[in-house]
């Protein structure tokens, strides 16, 4: 009896392990990878309206703001925008920026406005909407940097007219190779037009050191107009008015000499082979110095009328005429004429 039941057992394990081998094999058979159709049923990604992370084709290098070039660590800003048929953004918002004001948001816009974009990406093609983070590199000092080069402001009419010094406070743009893209004036302690425009010129003209991360910045300039000093001892407001007088008239002892003149020819001018003319309106002072406005310049702009006023200081009168008279006072036009040697 127990070695029927042994056999039966025996049995028993042996069918088991039959269909459990048959079962295995069952499930060891390979099967056929799904369709394309398949996968993309089961899994249909990203839909039409869904925003894509997009990759520029170009993209201009981020410019870091005086608040930026305070901040220790990178920065970023998120950016959400259309995709146009010309590869160009529209609709541009900032959705998310690392640190609130300090510029990235305005950047960012302004990069990616900028940038060219592709026209099909991942199988989108546009119009579709996008999205990108532009990234800000740390800070760098927001201390004043000093230009390599930059050019004196031309004292005009206009500004000497106002017989005060001025000084104009600007915020310059200044791309990686040093070369300024744009200013702004962001304080000046005279209202004027002509002293704006000027510091304007100024400071486009400038060239500074070349940014060594790779990625340009602002810094501040000052540019400070000393119309007293172009002047000499300037026009004395109580000396009487005399007569007005021929130049051969005055009796001078002293006058600007061909070094003088040289030396203060206008760079940009010489450089770029200009003559000028500049008269002069003077009077007499009673330091026997003249006291001198600009009355004509031609041509305007490239620096005469300053060069014109500093050789006026050269200029040194006799106590008096050959009649015997005073000459402090006499009214005389001083007419002065550059030419590239």
């Amino acid at each position: 009896m127990a070695i029927v039941g042994a056999v039966v057992l025996i049995a028993a394990i042996a069918a088991a392990a039959w269909w459990f081998t048959m079962r295995s094999g069952q499930d060891l058979v390979q099967q056929e990878a799904p369709t394309t159709a398949a996968v993309e049923e089961e899994w249909p990604g990203l839909s039409d309206q869904d925003r894509l992370h997009v990759r520029p084709l170009r993209i201009g290098r981020p410019v870091l703001g005086q608040a930026m070039q305070m901040a220790i660590l990178s920065g970023y800003a998120d950016v959400e925008f259309t995709v146009g048929e010309n590869g160009r953004a529209s609709d541009i918002r900032v959705v998310r920026e690392s640190v609130r004001d300090l510029g990235y948001a305005a950047e960012g816009r302004r990069l990616v406005a900028g940038a060219t974009w592709p026209t099909d990406w991942r199988g989108r093609t546009a119009p579709f909407d996008a999205s990108y983070r532009v990234i800000f590199p740390p800070g760098r000092s927001a201390r004043e940097i000093a230009p390599l080069s930059i050019a004196s402001p031309n004292l005009t009419p206009e500004i000497l007219a106002l017989r005060r010094n001025a000084v104009v406070t600007l915020v310059v743009r200044v791309d990686e190779d040093g070369e300024v893209e744009g200013a702004r004036v962001v304080d000046s302690d005279v209202q004027s037009d002509a002293v704006t425009s000027e510091a304007m010129r100024v400071a486009m003209g400038a060239r500074y050191p070349p940014s060594s991360s790779g990625v340009g910045y602002e810094t501040q300039l000052i540019v400070r107009f000393d119309v007293l000093g172009a002047q000499g001892s300037g026009r004395d407001d109580d000396v009487p008015l005399g007569p007005t007088v021929t130049l051969s008239e005055v009796p001078f002892t002293q006058q600007p000499s061909a070094g003088d003149f040289n030396r203060h020819y206008p760079r940009r001018a010489r450089n770029a082979g200009v003559n000028g003319r500049v008269v002069l309106a003077c009077v007499v002072q009673r330091n026997l110095r003249l006291g001198c406005n600009v009355a004509e310049e031609d041509p305007p702009g490239e620096g005469f009328a300053t060069a014109a006023l500093r050789l006026s200081r050269q200029f040194r009168a006799g106590r008096q005429f050959p009649d015997g008279r005073s000459t402090v006072g006499a009214q005389v036009r001083v007419p002065l004429v550059f030419r590239v040697q």
